[in-house]
């Protein structure tokens, strides 16, 4: 999507040009409240929104699956139970908003904290280990209902294990590498690089590095 006044090539979608803040979309609204004072701030809000997000999943699972009539649910010539069915969709939510916040993570930690970037790594990887989690609850038991067979489980959860060794040596050696300059308290330019994006402090849309205006809705990004 091609701005029409600086000519700045946007990402479909936009509502914002991220160059100059023109309005793209007729219907985009430009938030006035700013969601957050600060990269710090902004980064724990979503922190709380995810943790009560997946909290409020485990509890509506919970109640659903024990619910007289749900467990009373039976469908013919169909593999599935209401309770795989429910614990499915809940886990794929949950999955959604673990991967959404991972990317938050990447994108808001070195704003928040540019001496401590590679602790924000070894965190970033904690949670894509809970991407992973959330990824096996979703998909087992519909690979046991479809009658998929013990070695292709067994292949299915080696390739999780060798995804989760991968996450924990990548921050292994991301905090090897942080740990010097926080025990001598030097800040590390270097740092820095590791952000995936500008978070946008009025509406907490994450932004290519590149934008000046928020695309989603045209505020200016701070240096």
């Amino acid at each position: 999507m091609k701005c029409p006044k600086c000519q700045t090539e946007n990402e479909d979608g936009s509502q914002f040009c991220l160059n100059c803040g023109e309005q793209l979309s007729p219907t985009a609204v430009k938030v006035s409240q700013p969601l957050a004072r600060s990269p710090g701030h902004l980064l724990g809000i979503l922190t709380l929104r995810a943790f009560l997000s997946i909290l409020g999943l485990a509890v509506i699972r919970a109640i659903l699956v024990r619910l007289p009539f749900t467990q009373g649910v039976r469908f013919s010539n169909f593999p599935f139970t209401i309770e795989v069915m429910i614990s499915s969709v809940i886990y794929f939510i949950a999955l959604l908003i673990t991967i959404a916040y991972a990317r938050s993570l990447r994108a808001l930690w070195p704003q928040a904290y540019p001496r401590y970037v590679e602790a924000g790594t070894f965190l970033s990887a904690l949670v894509y280990i809970g991407v992973l989690v959330a990824a096996y609850y979703t998909f087992l038991p519909i690979m046991v209902v479809l009658g998929a067979g013990a070695e292709l489980i067994s292949w299915f959860e080696i390739a999780l294990l060798v995804f989760s060794i991968l996450l924990l040596a990548w921050a292994g050696i991301a905090l090897y590498r942080f740990l010097p300059a926080w025990l001598s308290g030097l800040r590390m330019s270097s740092f820095a690089q590791g952000s995936v994006g500008t978070a946008c402090l009025n509406c907490g849309h994450i932004n290519s590095t590149a934008a000046i205006h928020c695309s989603n809705c045209g505020n200016k990004l701070s240096a």
